[in-house]
């Protein structure tokens, strides 16, 4: 799901609330017909019967109450499964939107969303309508998810902030690597114990850089906010021993105890360049760097007279 389009995730919701009114029954209606049957059924409309049948002795013009599961919320929904099955490119998707469409064969599709909008009651027996038919609005009015002011409701899809931090770092720290420097995410080379023959509590970095696949750096990304005037034992610049826990036991894995780790939190104006550097005692050859990540250029704040790991074949 990470790394499926944005439609389809939205397409993948629509299809779940629709899988929910499914489960729970189309609603249906009653609805008076008016039609010459052969058969008194209902209510005799007798200037319309003269009218029409006054030499049809077989035929009753009548207006009778027939219970439909065409209705505007039936037919929104069919409508809104056609175009998803004609968007989507995902086979799973397209199954299940042929899949949901048997459902409502008998339902016509809506020859003028906006006014069908308009006749939607949902009362206590279409609670399960609700949510399929504001998914409904978005795809058939091409709309779209967003903070906006005014009285339409509409779903919201949410998304952790330190997962799309991790990611828009990752992807702009490599632009700033040297050529002969390569980046990986999400690295699960290391544990931090063995034990009976078997290895526990797997250590994954967010992003470890790495020269002739020999790992020189290792970094984590921290969605948090620091001030950098807070440098005091009481305040800590709003620091976390466990970060610092964690980076010490990637710098023991992954670098062996010797080299550069970082943390890497949202540059503001409290934090708008690098911290004094970090020495681990006792691991005098471990340095830790908390670094400013910059939204507006898009890259990472290095220290005045930061070096690279240089490549080893240029000497």
């Amino acid at each position: 799901a990470d790394s499926m389009p944005l439609l389809e995730v939205f397409v993948g919701e629509f299809l779940r609330t629709v899988v929910a009114v499914t489960r729970s029954g189309l609603r249906g209606q009653y609805q008076t017909r008016e039609d010459d049957l052969p058969a008194l059924r209902g209510r005799l409309l007798v200037a319309q019967h003269l009218r029409r049948n006054l030499v049809r002795a077989d035929r009753f013009h009548t207006a009778h109450d027939e219970f439909s599961i065409d209705r505007p919320e039936n037919r929104l929904i069919h409508t809104a499964l056609r175009k998803v099955l004609g968007a989507t490119r995902l086979t799973h998707h397209q199954r299940l939107a042929r899949e949901l469409l048997a459902f409502f064969a008998e339902v016509p599709l809506s020859h003028n969303p906006d006014q069908d909008m308009q006749r939607v009651q949902l009362d206590r027996n279409m609670r399960t309508y609700r949510e399929a038919l504001d998914w409904t609005r978005l795809i058939l009015q091409g709309l779209s998810p967003t903070s906006s002011v005014g009285t339409q409701q509409a779903p919201s899809l949410l998304f952790p902030m330190e997962r799309l931090f991790e990611a828009y770092v990752a992807r702009h720290f490599q632009k700033q690597l040297p050529a002969h420097l390569a980046l990986d995410t999400q690295v699960r080379r290391h544990h931090l114990v063995h034990h009976g023959g078997a290895k526990w509590f797997q250590l994954r970095p967010d992003m470890v850089v790495s020269r002739q696949r020999t790992d020189v750096l290792v970094l984590d990304t921290k969605w948090k906010l620091l001030d950098a005037g807070q440098a005091n034992g009481t305040h800590k610049y709003g620091l976390h021993q466990d970060d610092f826990y964690q980076l010490h036991a990637y710098g023991r894995s992954y670098l062996g105890g010797q080299g550069m780790v970082a943390l890497v939190y949202p540059r503001t104006d409290k934090l708008d360049q690098p911290l004094p550097v970090f020495d681990f005692p006792g691991s005098e050859g471990l340095r830790l760097w908390v670094l400013p990540f910059c939204l507006r250029r898009a890259e990472v704040l290095l220290p005045e007279g930061w070096e690279w790991p240089q490549d080893s074949l240029a000497g």
